[in-house]
């Protein structure tokens, strides 16, 4: 592993661990570096030649109906598993605001991490059921690294104050605060009817 994939991976690992405290979510330490390893994945998308930005419902499709081998077919569910939680973590407002909903990422994603869990004899199939049955959570895990790594536009900040204002996440207010919005805005934020 070169310097600089060590560098992704420790800054990663940084921000994982951070948004997890931040949100109280308990992760075993293999799931924290599943996290880690999905984002350097994606970070750098060339790395693994097989790759595919077809559409999920392709890929669902190819993994469940084409003839292929076990082995083929479990890559290609894990590959729609990472897509959606990746999607839905990076890009949760931009799915807010076209065709297909966040909903529709969270329901193929929880599936094919399902399917991964069924083989007890796989060594991350107790990742799997983790990733399956708390991939909202890990979702808004992914989307708290994002906020704390991405460069911002008024817009977007006005984005995360919006949706702070539904979550109250405390996570939210470091980066607000960080980003530059004022701390008292946020103590003396007016009441929601």
């Amino acid at each position: 592993m070169g310097i600089e994939q060590v560098g992704v991976m420790e800054f990663f690992r940084e921000h994982v661990d951070s948004a997890l405290c931040n949100q109280k979510v308990p992760a075993a330490e293999l799931t924290v570096f599943y996290l880690v390893q999905l984002l350097k994945k994606f970070v750098n998308p060339h790395e693994d030649p097989r790759y595919r930005n077809d559409p999920l419902v392709i890929a669902l499709k190819r993994a469940a109906v084409v003839a292929i081998s076990n082995y083929e077919r479990r890559r290609l569910f894990r590959e729609i598993g990472d897509r959606a939680l990746f999607i839905t973590g990076f890009f949760e407002g931009r799915l807010n605001r076209s065709f297909v909903n966040p909903e529709y990422y969270i329901g193929f994603g929880e599936e094919a991490y399902q399917y991964l869990s069924n083989d007890k004899e796989d060594m991350l199939s107790e990742i799997f059921t983790d990733l399956s049955k708390r991939f909202a959570v890990y979702s808004d895990v992914l989307s708290e690294v994002r906020d704390r790594t991405n460069c911002w536009t008024n817009k977007e900040l006005i984005r995360l104050y919006e949706k702070w204002l539904k979550t109250k996440s405390p996570g939210m207010v470091d980066i607000l605060v960080e980003r530059g919005f004022p701390l008292q805005t946020l103590k003396a934020r007016p009441r929601l009817q």
